[in-house]
C-alpha cells in the first residue's frame, strides 16, 4: 500500500488562503546540474533544499529564497572581482 504524502503548504482550499498562506513557489528552471559544492547551478539551492522542499512550510522556503539571492550576490561579487582583475591585467 502507498503513502501519499501532501504539500503541507497546499492543504487548505486555494481560493481561501490569503496571499501569505499560498503556497511559495519553487525556484526551479529546470537546468538542473549540480557543482561540486552540491548546489544546483539553476536554481542556486542546495540539494538538501532541492529534496526538502515539499515538506517546507512557507517561512522554511522564504529562507531557502533568501539564501538563493544571497547565493547569487556573491557569485555576482565574484564575477565582478574576477573581471576587474582581468581587465586590470589588460591595461
Amino acid at each position: 500500500m502507498a503513502v501519499e504524502t501532501v504539500d503541507p503548504v497546499q492543504q487548505a482550499d486555494p481560493s481561501e488562503q490569503t496571499e501569505d498562506e499560498r503556497p511559495v513557489p519553487s525556484p526551479c528552471i529546470a537546468a538542473c546540474e549540480l557543482n561540486a559544492e552540491q548546489f544546483c547551478t539553476g536554481c542556486h539551492r542546495h540539494v538538501d533544499e532541492v529534496a526538502g522542499w515539499k515538506r517546507m512550510d512557507n517561512d522554511a522556503r522564504r529562507q531557502v529564497l533568501a539564501k538563493i539571492e544571497q547565493r547569487k550576490a556573491q557569485q555576482r561579487s565574484g564575477l565582478l572581482g574576477w573581471l576587474g582583475r582581468l581587465i586590470g591585467r589588460r591595461n
